[in-house]
């Protein structure tokens, strides 16, 4: 089954599990490919809001439930996360720069040239600039650390495997009898 015929699928399968389900998957998009994302027709800008809900008449809104306020997943996972971040050593000198400097190179930015200059340069030891940094997303918010865990799984997929929100997530296979 080729890629298209795979995508069809999963937006078939979405549209018919309904409008949360759907929601869910335009916020995962936005958060690991902003510019995909951007660039879906419902999100373009052309004079004329292309927002589809609000083009829905009053008899097709009454079979969609309402949509549900987005959870902060990711603000959640980076709490639940923090200790094995910063005690366990996950993120090294080098780790540390890069994940700072994905975060800078992000569009939009995700910290500006002052902030990451601070996670990078202070005179605190690792441990004091990684909390600094974590303190910081969990304040900007949902996108900011979703973007921490796109960038840091880019950059070491093992490391972000054995993060323990991660290892909750995954589902053991059931074993034959």
């Amino acid at each position: 089954m080729g890629i298209y015929n795979r995508s069809a699928t999963l937006l078939d399968f979405l549209a018919r599990k309904g409008e949360e389900s759907c929601g869910y998957f335009y916020t995962a998009l936005k958060m690991y490919d902003s510019y995909l994302y951007q660039q879906l027709p419902s999100q373009r800008r052309t004079g004329v809001d292309l927002n589809c809900v609000r083009k829905r008449n009053a008899a097709e809104m009454e079979k969609f439930p309402h949509p549900v306020q987005r959870k902060d997943i990711y603000v959640k996972k980076l709490k639940d996360d923090h200790l094995h971040f910063t005690n366990d050593g996950c993120l090294n000198e080098e780790n540390l720069l890069q994940v700072i400097n994905e975060l800078r190179s992000h569009n939009p930015p995700v910290l500006n040239r002052v902030e990451a200059d601070k996670f990078l340069n202070d005179a605190h030891d690792l441990h004091l600039r990684v909390t600094d940094l974590l303190n910081g997303l969990v304040n900007k918010g949902e996108e900011a650390c979703g973007f921490f865990y796109a960038a840091y799984k880019k950059l070491d997929l093992l490391g972000y495997m054995e993060l323990p929100s991660t290892r909750k997530e995954v589902v053991p296979l059931p074993t034959k009898m």
